[in-house]
């Protein structure tokens, strides 16, 4: 494959040599947050701390950006054994619940536009975003860069971070095998799975380029030979950059058929996280997992969802976080003034105060901030569609484009994070 940069052999010296260097400074341990998909109402607390500015030493990367064939490459076989350090404890972090689907062909009988859910319990609203139609899926180029076997660890690399109170420091392929084993599981399409590895790895390093540790969930065992196990060793050493840099890459269950810009849900603007099409998420509640199929009726409730809150319950809450005691008619209490891009609650006004959706989210321990809420009885029922924050990856929306669509994991990446480049970690 042709390089995509020229350098002079004594430049690769150089290099060489800085890289021997650096890899001998240890990294800060810093805690910092994730938000991950979670019932509890906690979830959303710290999110702005994801954008503060965090000054240290300019990092050199050295990524080697590849170019990228469509197929998937065969897996190798895992030879290491897994170390873990176990050093000053941490702040534990959110769970985060599993988005696993399989990777077996649907049946005939997959359900069509029409049947998905209604939404006839959302109210208008001339600020909800139209949904649209992706044209076409995203374009990689088709030169491959080979695969390194399964017992050479080129870039030598070690992954830190925490998991409920736990601090780990572990080689790259041990470390992926582990976190990613927490995320998604052996049921979900390979080139998903694939995509969250990326994804995964690539979230781990943004912080730890940073000399920060992130906090993230952690699975004590994995399946050896099976899924995950093998795209680890297929994909370990690639990651996404922008301008150079590991991204920032956070991923969630489902989104509700758009995801969210990181603007919108935690205030700091990223090119790459911008609100995309997620339009197959809605099937995780007609997918059977036993059978790898899909079902023309819901079996789970994945993606929607429905939460009752009872009238005693909200008025607690809102007496306790803003001292105000409702009053008037409960069906007057509720009422959405705005969207975000990807469709979810960004204002809502309760009892005369204005909140966002997020904060609403949290407040009542909804799945997510796409919402509706509707008054009977003396009890609030808010329909949420999708499952977390709604940005970056959505894994189940990765595994339907990957078994419907047949994308690669390099478009799924592609397509949830714009403007990125898939690199190799040298």
């Amino acid at each position: 494959m042709k390089s995509s940069f020229r350098i002079s052999i004594a430049a690769v010296g150089l290099v060489a040599c800085i890289l021997l260097s650096a890899a001998s400074a240890p990294a800060a341990e810093k805690m910092a947050p994730i938000d991950y998909i979670v019932e509890d109402s906690n979830a959303l607390s710290g999110q702005n701390e994801f954008f503060e500015e965090i000054e240290t030493a300019e990092i050199q990367n050295d990524f080697e950006i590849l170019e990228v064939k469509d197929e998937a490459i065969k897996p190798s076989e895992v030879k290491k054994k897994p170390t873990v350090s176990t050093t000053t404890p941490s702040p534990s972090s959110p769970s985060s619940s599993q988005g696993g689907s399989s990777s077996q062909k649907p049946s005939s009988q997959a359900p069509s536009s029409s049947n998905k859910p209604s939404s006839s319990q959302k109210p208008a609203s001339s600020q909800k975003p139209a949904s649209t139609t992706p044209s076409k899926p995203p374009q990689v180029s088709s030169q491959a860069k080979p695969v390194p076997p399964a017992n050479e660890n080129a870039s030598g690399e070690v992954l830190k971070f925490t998991s409920g109170g736990v601090s780990y420091s572990l080689p790259v392929k041990e470390a992926l095998k582990h976190v990613v084993s927490n995320e998604v599981n052996d049921s979900m399409h390979y080139e998903a799975i694939k995509a969250q590895v990326v994804a995964t790895h690539t979230y781990i390093k943004y912080y730890n380029d940073q000399k920060s540790i992130p906090s993230v969930g952690y699975k004590s065992s994995y399946k050896k030979g099976g899924k995950i196990d093998k795209a680890v060793e297929e994909v370990y050493n690639i990651i996404m950059t922008y301008n150079g840099k590991a991204i920032y890459s956070p991923y969630h269950a489902s989104a509700g058929g758009r995801t969210q810009s990181s603007k919108e849900v935690w205030g700091g603007a990223r090119a790459y996280l911008v609100s995309v099409e997620s339009k197959y998420d809605y099937l995780a509640d007609y997918y059977d997992l036993a059978s790898g199929k899909y079902t023309t009726s819901k079996i789970k409730s994945n993606w929607l969802a429905y939460k009752v809150v009872s009238l005693e319950t909200v008025i607690s809450k809102m007496q306790s976080k803003y001292g105000i005691t409702p009053s008037g008619e409960p069906n007057t209490w509720f009422k959405i003034k705005s969207y975000s891009s990807g469709g979810y609650v960004a204002t809502v006004n309760i009892c005369g105060k204005d909140i966002g959706g997020n904060t609403a989210r949290s407040l009542f321990g909804l799945r997510s901030a796409n919402f509706t809420v509707t008054y009977k009885n003396g009890s609030f029922t808010f329909e949420t569609k999708g499952y977390g924050h709604g940005v970056g990856l959505s894994q189940w929306g990765a595994h339907f484009y990957a078994d419907k669509d047949k994308w690669n994991y390099q478009q799924i990446l592609t397509h949830y994070f714009k403007g990125i480049k898939i690199a190799k970690v040298s």
